[in-house]
C-alpha cells in the first residue's frame, strides 16, 4: 500500500528547466567564458553540495578566484530567482495533488532548491494546502544523488520505503530515491537526453504518475 508520493520541484512541478539551462548558458557567455554544454545540462537536478559550477569554472580558468565567480553567478541568478514559477507549473499538478489527498496518500515535496526560495514559490503556486510536509537539500550535508532526503521523508510520516513513490525526472533524483529502497516514477527528459533508465516507470505527466500510484492500491 503507498501511504506517500514524493515529489521533486524543478522539472516535476514547473516546468523550470529549459529556462534555467538557457539562463545559465547566458550566464557563462556573457562572462566571455567558454563551456562545454554538457556540463551545463549536468546543473539539471544538482544540489549546492554537489558544487558543479566548479567543474565549470576548472575548465574556463577565468583571471579571478572561485569565489568572484560564486558572487557573479548569485547576482545574475537573481533573473532566476525574480521568475514566476505559477506561470511555468505543469497544469495538471494542483489536480493530480489534489487526487493524491483525496485518497488519503501524503504529499511531500523534496527539492534540491534551498528551503526557503522553495517555499516561497510553492505557496505562489497556490500548492502548500495540498502539501504534507515540505524539505530541502540544504538541510542535509549530502543532498541528491545521496539518499537522505528521501529517507527523512519516510520517517517523518513513519512509514516504510516501500509504502513511498518519488517522481523525479533528473538523474541524480532519481538515483536518491532507488537508493532509499523506493518506487521511482520519471517524468520523461524531452530535451536533454537526461539518463533515467533506473526509474521504475517513465511517463508524460504527474497525472499519469498519479493514476499509477492509485493503480498500485487498487492492486494491493
Amino acid at each position: 500500500m503507498i501511504k506517500a508520493v514524493f515529489s521533486d520541484f524543478d522539472g516535476v512541478i514547473v516546468n523550470s528547466e529549459v529556462l534555467v539551462n538557457g539562463l545559465n548558458e547566458e550566464f557563462v557567455k556573457q562572462l566571455g567564458l567558454s563551456y562545454d554544454p554538457q556540463d551545463l545540462r549536468n546543473l539539471i537536478g544538482s544540489s549546492v553540495q554537489m558544487d558543479l559550477w566548479r567543474v565549470i569554472y576548472d575548465k574556463a580558468n577565468p583571471p579571478y578566484t572561485y569565489e568572484e565567480f560564486q558572487q557573479k553567478l548569485w547576482d545574475f541568478r537573481e533573473v532566476v530567482r525574480r521568475l514566476d514559477y505559477k506561470e511555468i507549473m505543469f497544469e495538471d499538478v494542483p489536480r493530480s495533488f489534489q487526487m493524491l489527498k483525496d485518497h488519503n496518500i501524503h504529499v511531500a515535496v523534496a527539492s534540491s532548491s534551498r528551503l526557503e526560495p522553495l517555499k516561497y514559490n510553492l505557496k505562489n503556486c497556490g500548492l502548500i494546502p495540498k502539501l504534507d510536509y515540505i524539505i530541502s537539500g540544504e538541510m542535509f550535508e549530502n543532498s541528491k544523488p545521496d539518499p537522505e532526503i528521501y529517507i527523512t521523508c519516510a520517517k517523518h510520516f513513519g512509514i516504510n520505503p516501500d509504502e513511498c513513490v518519488v517522481i523525479e525526472d533528473s538523474y541524480y533524483g532519481i538515483q536518491a530515491g532507488k537508493r532509499a529502497g523506493m518506487y521511482v516514477i520519471a517524468i520523461k527528459d524531452y530535451n536533454f537526453d537526461i539518463d533515467q533508465s533506473d526509474a521504475d516507470i517513465i511517463v508524460d505527466t504527474m497525472f499519469d504518475a498519479v493514476r499509477i500510484v492509485l493503480k498500485m492500491n487498487e492492486s494491493d
